[in-house]
């Protein structure tokens, strides 16, 4: 991680463990502040959302989606008060 995690969740399928904080990159990959990590291989998977903010907490709801908070101004091109829900592909 290119800076500070805060929090991470890990999906139902136990494939997938998503991470928030204050980073700029998962070791390669560009990612800001959120991202999704493959637990088989350590790789950054495609899951890759536009975030503009810091992102302080991450819970994997049981819709599937993915709630992030913190303060957060933008999610893609959407603005944010804090608090936003993501599917599991990415959108909003």
């Amino acid at each position: 991680m290119g800076g500070a995690v805060h929090t991470i969740a890990l999906d139902a399928s136990r494939k997938v463990v998503f991470f928030v904080g204050e980073f700029d990159s998962v070791g390669d990959t560009d990612r800001t502040n959120l991202a999704a990590v493959d637990t088989r291989t350590g790789s950054a998977t495609a899951w890759d959302v536009p975030v503009v903010g810091t992102v302080d907490v991450v819970a994997r709801l049981r819709s599937g989606a993915v709630a992030v908070g913190g303060e957060i101004e933008s999610v893609g091109a959407l603005r944010r008060n804090g608090l936003a829900a993501l599917t599991a592909d990415g959108s909003r």
